[in-house]
């Protein structure tokens, strides 16, 4: 069995509350309050800069150089897609620029720099997974059941993308081979760390459907 499938059997009920959660529904029928979505995004790109700076020190912890070269346009990409965010989707949903985290996204984000930074190449690599595989299905699930003229179908389009399906299927192609003649402890740690991003993830979707902000 590949790690990959073990990592999602044992995340599994983690990510169907992720697949049924109000904010996925809302988003797949075109309900979702702008409010909420504007949140989500002005969050969502602040994360993104973030995770191209995890991604970026993942990559010189690479064994190989041309993975650490695959790793380095992968945070490319990811700082191309900020850009994106800004000059297109802020404009057409008028959301405004910010620099301020909130809880979740803070939370998130830290994880992942912090796990990257001090695990192993494999370890860090894991924490990233999630938030390609688990916005893949999610996205794969809401375009399924996206309803005709809905308002976010760019933003839907995004994560269901043939770039983004091949960008999800070479993370999890490296993390089976990294992880290939582990220990069955290290097998536990690697669940551990997908558990927690998926937890994240999960949680920062959660705090963008009920607005929820520092209090000062």
């Amino acid at each position: 069995m590949l790690t990959t499938d073990i990592l999602w059997d044992k995340a599994l009920p983690i990510i169907k509350v992720h697949l049924d959660h109000p904010f996925s529904k809302a988003l797949a029928n075109g309900t979702l309050s702008k409010e909420v979505f504007r949140y989500y995004l002005q969050q969502d790109a602040i994360y993104i800069k973030k995770y191209a700076e995890a991604m970026s020190i993942l990559a010189k912890k690479a064994p190989r150089l041309e993975i650490q070269d695959i790793f380095a346009q992968l945070s490319s990409d990811s700082y191309e897609l900020e850009h994106i965010f800004q000059a297109e989707l802020f404009k057409k949903y008028q959301v405004e620029s910010s620099n301020l985290m909130q809880a979740g996204c803070l939370a998130y984000s830290n994880y992942l720099i912090a796990t990257i930074s001090t695990g192993s190449f494999i370890e860090g690599l894991t924490s990233l997974l999630p938030c390609f595989w688990v916005y893949l299905e999610n996205g794969k699930n809401i375009a399924k059941n996206s309803q005709a003229k809905n308002p976010y179908q760019s933003w839907i389009d995004t994560y269901v993308s043939d770039e983004f399906i091949a960008q999800t299927e070479l993370v999890k192609k490296y993390v089976n081979i990294y992880s290939e003649n582990i220990s069955p402890s290290e097998l536990e740690k690697l669940s551990e760390i997908f558990s927690y991003s998926c937890r994240l993830d999960l949680q920062f979707m959660d705090d963008a459907f009920n607005l929820r902000k520092w209090l000062v």
